[in-house]
């Protein structure tokens, strides 16, 4: 059986199809995978089997209606209430050093095409490829969606972390060879992550940065009404 993922915001509804905890948090806090983290240090096997299964492998359907009509932020922060009360997630904030690389904006400017409305990670249709060599993105897509994928194109995998400072969705297509790959019948018009990115006004620098981390010490049980 093949899964939709679905995460919709709406005035007064949130609707979830398919997410895990992990995922949930995600979107909660507006955070990428690289600034979770699962600590369940002290607990016993058992309990960490636990939680490690609610937290990442496990899907939930999730509906949350408000009286009133609210603020796509206000909904997100009520998912986030809804994850400590239904889900019983206890967490911290924390600040880590890490190695990445700074998504950032060329002296010219972007050279996209802003886009009115954009889709929610992962229900995202930017994604594709052809054969083991070539990428391809195509759809709407925000600077730190942009940055999330990036991390795919790095020899050395490491974050990318975006510093664009700038919001909304564009229409993207990008088309290229990953690393240690050359051009092919399939390959035509493909370039190199840098040059693709310069294309349309990015690129990527290496940078050792402090962060932003969420911890997570237990989860659950979950209360299912």
């Amino acid at each position: 059986m093949v899964h939709q993922y679905s995460f919709k915001i709406e005035p007064n509804r949130l609707t979830v199809q398919f997410f895990t905890v992990r995922t949930l948090l995600e979107e909660a806090y507006h955070l990428q995978d690289y600034q979770l983290r699962l600590s369940t240090g002290g607990k016993d096997r058992k309990d960490k089997q636990t939680i490690e299964q609610l937290y990442a492998a496990q899907p939930f359907d999730v509906q949350a209606v408000t009286g009133a009509l609210v603020t796509e932020s206000a909904m997100r922060a009520l998912l986030g209430k809804l994850l400590a009360d239904r889900f019983h997630v206890v967490s911290h904030w924390d600040t880590e050093a890490i190695p990445m690389y700074r998504l950032e904006v060329l002296p010219g400017g972007i050279q996209l095409k802003k886009l009115d409305t954009g889709y929610p990670h992962p229900n995202s249709p930017f994604g594709g490829g052809r054969g083991t060599c070539v990428l391809e993105f195509q759809g709407p897509m925000s600077m730190p969606q942009l940055a999330g994928m990036a991390a795919q194109w790095i020899t050395a995998p490491k974050p990318v972390v975006d510093h664009t400072g700038v919001d909304g969705f564009f229409a993207m297509e990008l088309k290229f060879l990953q690393p240690g790959c050359v051009p092919s019948a399939g390959g035509v018009g493909a370039d190199s992550p840098q040059n693709a990115l310069k294309a349309i006004g990015l690129k990527l620098t290496p940078a050792r940065d402090p962060i932003k981390v969420l911890v997570v010490e237990s989860v659950g049980p979950v209360d299912e009404n």
